[in-house]
């Protein structure tokens, strides 16, 4: 026998899985965001992330990774970071020539943010977040607040 029962078994398997991954990300916010590398700074019990020295000026030829961000939108309190002075040349050669972020970006998700439009809403795809002002074809960052 034991071919009766059909996709039961697909259905509890899919289900498990949906539970796992809700309660992984449950014990994720429950532990906060913490910084893999880098010198970025957590802030209000765990809750905030901000870049090197905020609200003073960020150095230059930084970077660092922020993991354990929960799978909800972003709130973002404040956000300045140098932006992308030439908007008619493509630096990055992606097909659009106001996101270059030459100096210093955010990402999330895979998406570069500077100036002052910064993530918010966004949900965090993996969990994490990177910050780099090396600059790269714009030159290291000068600094601005950051966020």
């Amino acid at each position: 026998g034991g071919g009766g029962g059909g996709g039961g078994g697909g259905e509890q398997k899919a289900a498990g899985a949906a539970l796992l991954a809700r309660l992984d990300a449950t014990r994720a916010a429950r532990r906060g965001l913490s910084v893999l590398s880098g010198p970025c700074l957590i802030t209000d019990g765990g809750s905030c992330a901000t870049s090197p020295n905020y609200p003073s000026n960020y150095p230059a030829n930084q970077g660092c990774t922020i993991i354990g961000l929960p799978p909800v939108g972003l709130d973002v309190v404040a956000f300045d970071v140098e932006g992308d002075a030439d908007t008619t040349w493509d630096y990055d050669e992606d097909g659009e020539s106001t996101n270059d972020c030459p100096y210093a970006r955010l990402v999330v998700s895979g998406v570069k943010y500077c100036g002052t439009s910064g993530p918010a809403g966004v949900v965090p795809s993996a969990g994490t977040m990177t910050w780099d002002t090396s600059g790269g074809w714009g030159g290291p960052a000068s600094g601005g607040p950051g966020w």
